[in-house]
């Protein structure tokens, strides 16, 4: 499924808009950029996986860009977050949810509603790009 997007670029000067191509592909078809200049530790990844799996919507806000093979360009660590999230099982993720002080604060009924979103999610696994 491909979406239209527009999005603002500032230059210098001005601000002009131009068309995002977006679509969705399955996590499995995002390659890791090995030449990502960036990196970082064990414990902000794993900062990183619980933010996304406590505020899902940020996956809405800010696509993964891709080139035309699929190696993420902008986004890497979080493909490789969902990648994570991808191959957890349902006892994994809760666990992994329950120690998260973000989805303690949440009502019992947002919680289970997360967890219903995550083991969907994971059963179909797709991540909005753009190009």
């Amino acid at each position: 499924m491909t979406h239209e997007r527009l999005e603002s670029k500032r230059d210098t000067s001005t601000k002009t808009k131009r068309s995002m191509k977006t679509k969705e592909l399955k996590i499995s078809q995002v390659k890791i950029n090995g030449e990502n200049p960036r990196s970082i530790t064990t414990d902000k990844f794993n900062k990183l996986v619980n933010s996304i799996l406590c505020f899902p919507e940020m996956l809405d806000l800010r696509p993964i860009v891709v080139d035309k093979t699929n190696v993420a360009l902008g986004g890497n660590m979080r493909a490789q977050a969902l990648k994570k999230i991808a191959d957890m099982n349902e006892e994994l993720l809760t666990i992994t949810l329950n120690q998260n002080i973000s989805f303690k604060e949440k009502t019992g009924a947002e919680q289970k509603k997360l967890i219903q979103y995550w083991l969907d999610w994971i059963s179909n696994p797709v991540v909005i790009t753009a190009d």
